[in-house]
């Protein structure tokens, strides 16, 4: 599987926002929009110390872990892990909860 940086996405497509998923995903009208517009990414999360975070674009709704929405569509980028993850690119300022 080829790689891509969380960096070079978040050049490509704006800083993403962390965002809570407080209800189901079929509920969740601004996951189910950003899912529909190709903006969503899940980052899968270690428990172990030697193992690095890394994502995935597009919503898996059975693994745990964080999900991230752009501000813009990041299809290019579909079927390749994302390394790199910098939680430091995240946007903070816009919180979503949903």
């Amino acid at each position: 599987m080829k790689t891509v940086r969380f960096s070079e996405i978040v050049t490509k497509a704006g800083r993403p926002r962390l965002h809570l998923q407080l209800v189901g995903p079929g509920r969740d009208r601004a996951l189910q929009q950003a899912i529909r517009s190709n903006r969503v990414m899940t980052v899968h999360q270690s428990g172990r110390d030697d193992r690095a975070d890394f994502g995935k674009v597009g919503y898996e709704e059975h693994r745990s872990g964080q999900i991230l929405l752009f501000p813009k569509s990041i299809r290019a980028f579909a079927g390749r892990k994302v390394v790199g993850i910098k939680y430091e690119l995240l946007d903070e300022d816009d919180a979503s909860p949903s």
